[in-house]
């Protein structure tokens, strides 16, 4: 496969998500880091997706959840001039926080 591609990865990223939509526990670790990893790509398609796929994912642990949120945050704060992508990071925020959900 062609990670140097952004098509590529884009792809990959929104499949997991489609993945991760039926059940938040059937990605193995190793594709749960890689979108952590895409939600920081410098590609805005690659870090959208990421951002609307990580909000089916269910964090794993505490480190897991804080590192989601503040990669969210950031991308938050880069978004201050696009209220509908930010009302999704949001959402995304919102569900890796929620304390029930995680673990």
């Amino acid at each position: 496969m062609d990670f140097d591609s952004v098509v590529v990865r884009g792809a990959a990223v929104e499949a997991a998500g489609k993945i991760l939509e039926h059940d938040s526990n059937a990605l193995p670790q190793n594709m749960i880091e890689m979108l952590i990893i895409y939600l920081n790509d410098t590609y805005v398609y690659v870090h959208k997706c990421a951002a609307r796929a990580i909000r089916h994912l269910r964090p794993s642990n505490e480190e897991e959840a804080t590192n989601i949120a503040y990669r969210l945050m950031i991308l938050d704060r880069a978004y201050e001039k696009d209220p509908y992508f930010r009302q999704e990071l949001r959402r995304a925020l919102l569900r890796t926080t929620d304390v029930t959900r995680i673990y």
